[in-house]
């Protein structure tokens, strides 16, 4: 289960770097934002980097291995 965490915190990570370099390529990357509006994301970039920094919380939760800060 951690590798299939990490694995996914991963994939989610090089989609955004992906989605970013298309777009700059492209000169477009002024159509990507705003990225989070109105408190919440908006379009492909933000909700990728919104579930790419949800994807790393919960890797480093469940890789803590159940160390607890004193």
């Amino acid at each position: 289960m951690k590798k299939l965490i990490a694995a996914i915190t991963v994939i989610l990570w090089l989609a955004a770097v992906v989605i970013i370099v298309v777009a700059a390529t492209h000169h477009e990357l002024l159509t990507l934002i705003p990225v989070f509006a109105d408190n919440r994301p908006q379009g492909l970039l933000g909700w990728t980097l919104t579930a790419a920094m949800v994807a790393l919380i919960i890797s480093l939760l469940v890789h803590s291995n159940g160390h607890r800060i004193k």
